[in-house]
């Protein structure tokens, strides 16, 4: 389908590797150049593969499994952090007949679990929490490459700049005259906010040093895995510790979000859930370890089920083809021609996906349809330039979410909810108010 006069978009499964797959010859699109500077561009906002594969080797070590395994520890502070603040948000179990739980606390849990996201990745990235989950808000100290400090909100001037940057993004050609002439828009400022957020990040990581215990993603911009010096500036650090912040935030907060929706929505899957947590964390009380529930099959299913519906990314990831043309799911497309893949749709292909509008984590424990689910369900886009955040985004998910099934139980704020998306650059949910009570796990005698 031609979306704009010189944008095709295909909603084909063959069109996935034609245009996102490791052999193909199609860059991205000059839709990315909104994201980038004059002087330097990251590894997300470059075009070129060649500058892409070269950046890759070093900011990849960070997010290697192994090191995101590593640092269970730290994560598991927030999580510990972050109980502390569910708890006292708690209401009246039913069974204690006080009311039941529509007496009780409602409290916006999507905010809550962006919190908790920023404080892992300081910690992950930067050797030191952001302090959201204390505070209860996302108010942060900022410095300006001129050394000007003070604070500002981190999720807002992220979601502020994030909005402006991905509408100018459809007009490249004349980006000197929109980013000109839109320098007054609050999404400019936020963008401005959010690099002095991180700018203030990185000056305070290069001065105190690796953090004990544990090797911080921002060693890896300074050392290679050999030990060398990387040989980034000061500008090219702050430009790929922005990456970072981004690769391990936004888009896990949506997609836990989004899995908690659907499991209130569900009660027979959230009910089967719990079965299989309850089976391995018993009567726990401390929250789940990664190696309890790595391998739980139905757990990574309801966390896959809820990015197909509602992937954190829903838009089509734009690339360009090559002057001389390319063969797309069997078209031929001229020299020139923006293509992409639009996630949302494509995982709601009824071709590939039974009942594709339905909630159905079992759909990925199916031996015919597992495998197309595996295959096409893209939250992390494919190929090269595929999501380098993706196995800190699995763990977190898997502890989290399995921490608070076993936990708690909810309900919306009113029987007829329905969770509304804000579409930025991130598909990101709006507000989801709950009322939220301890649960006592089901343990076999």
């Amino acid at each position: 389908m031609r979306i704009q006069p010189e944008h095709i978009s295909f909603n084909l499964p063959a069109a996935v590797t034609d245009i996102y797959g490791f052999a193909t010859k199609i860059q991205k699109d000059p839709f990315y150049d909104t994201f980038t500077s004059s002087d330097y561009t990251s590894i997300v906002g470059t075009r070129s593969r060649e500058e892409h594969a070269r950046k890759r080797k070093y900011v990849s070590n960070a997010f290697a499994q192994k090191n995101i395994v590593d640092m269970e520890p730290i994560i598991q502070q927030q999580v510990a952090i972050f109980l502390a603040k569910m708890d006292s948000f708690c209401s009246p179990s039913p069974s204690d007949n006080k009311g039941g739980p529509g007496d009780g606390t409602i409290y916006n849990v999507r905010r809550w679990l962006n919190l908790f996201i920023f404080d892992v990745i300081g910690a992950a990235a930067f050797g030191k929490s952001m302090g959201f989950l204390e505070q209860g808000d996302d108010l942060a100290p900022a410095e300006t490459w001129d050394g000007r400090k003070y604070h500002m909100h981190a999720m807002r001037s992220f979601h502020m700049n994030s909005q402006y940057d991905v509408i100018l993004a459809h007009w490249p050609k004349l980006l000197w005259l929109t980013k000109g002439l839109t320098q007054w828009h609050p999404g400019n400022r936020g963008g401005a906010d959010f690099s002095a957020l991180t700018i203030l990040r990185v000056r305070e990581r290069k001065e105190s040093g690796k953090p004990a215990g544990y090797t911080d993603f921002f060693h890896y911009l300074l050392q290679d895995r050999n030990g060398e010096d990387v040989g980034l500036s000061m500008f090219e650090l702050e430009k790929e510790a922005g990456v970072m912040i981004n690769a391990g935030s936004d888009t896990t907060a949506t997609a836990m979000t989004h899995c908690l929706y659907y499991l209130i929505r569900n009660p027979p899957v959230l009910k089967k859930l719990r079965e299989e947590l309850d089976a391995v964390l018993g009567g726990q009380a401390t929250a789940a370890r990664y190696e309890q529930v790595k391998d739980l099959k139905y757990l990574r299913a309801c966390l896959d089920e809820a990015m197909r519906l509602r992937p954190p990314t829903s838009l089509g990831l734009p690339r360009i083809t090559p002057p001389e043309g390319a063969t797309i799911a069997g078209y031929h497309i001229a020299g020139n021609i923006t293509i992409s893949v639009p996630t949302y749709t494509l995982h709601r292909n009824p071709e590939l996906f039974s009942d594709p509008e339905t909630y159905r984590p079992e759909r990925w424990l199916d031996e015919v349809e597992g495998p197309k689910c595996r295959t096409y369900v893209l939250p992390f886009s494919t190929g090269p330039r595929a999501c380098i955040g993706r196995n800190l985004a699995y763990l977190e998910q898997q502890i989290l979410i399995a921490t608070l099934v076993h936990r708690y139980d909810w309900c919306f704020k009113s029987d007829d909810f329905e969770l509304s998306t804000i579409e930025r650059f991130n598909a990101n949910p709006a507000d989801m108010w709950v009322k939220q009570w301890r649960r006592e796990p089901n343990v076999q005698a």
